[in-house]
């Protein structure tokens, strides 16, 4: 979420506050604000997130307990506790350290490459990621965008990729082609190689 200069001022009407002091914590301070809702801390590592948009499915909350049971160099989102009130919802997750890297790009302007440090972070964070075994929770989640978990059908993740390069391509392709130079080569490049990865995967090497 956005955090504005101003998010440690909420407005005198701000009923969450007390809300959050009726229930065991009295040092409940808003740090941050934006399309999701409103972000509290707690203490003791926790905060409280008020959802004004969609709140996470509980298949997201399992995804995220998967993650947090490995030790990675950064940490990772946990959902320990969900309420409502009065038909708002309410997660108590765990605090994540650290600031945001750069501002938000509907507010500042950036190069199309990224630098050479947001690279080496973003790398840093995929391989950790990686490390991480699969379980059936996250073989369940679907890409962003998608209408069917990723895996659902497939054992081996270039098939996986390879259909859901074609569903996107059916839905946005032809707006795609218009912006993205040799839009059509990369598909088919990209199908291509999906397919001698999945012969290649059944060739004997003997």
């Amino acid at each position: 979420m956005e955090i504005p200069p101003n998010a440690e001022a909420p407005p005198a009407s701000d009923p969450w506050p007390r809300y959050f002091a009726d229930r065991g914590h009295p040092g409940a301070r808003r740090i941050g604000a934006g399309v999701e809702g409103v972000v509290y801390r707690l203490g003791d590592g926790r905060v409280a997130k008020v959802w004004t948009g969609r709140p996470p499915a509980e298949l997201t909350r399992h995804v995220y307990t998967d993650i947090a049971q490995h030790r990675l160099p950064f940490a990772t989102p946990e959902i320990f506790e969900v309420q409502e009130h009065e038909g708002v919802v309410v997660t108590y997750e765990r605090e994540l350290p650290g600031v945001p890297m750069r501002g938000d790009s509907a507010h500042e302007d950036y190069e199309r490459e990224l630098s050479v440090h947001h690279r080496n972070v973003l790398l840093a964070v995929l391989r950790g990621l990686a490390s991480v075994p699969g379980t059936d929770a996250m073989r369940r989640m679907t890409v962003q965008g998608d209408d069917r978990p990723l895996w659902q059908g497939h054992d081996r993740f270039q098939g996986a990729l390879g259909t859901l390069v074609v569903r996107a391509v059916a839905r946005h392709g032809a707006a795609l082609a218009v912006h993205v130079p040799d839009f059509d080569a990369g598909v088919e490049r990209t199908l291509r190689a999906e397919v001698a990865s999945r012969w290649s995967g059944h060739s004997n090497p003997r």
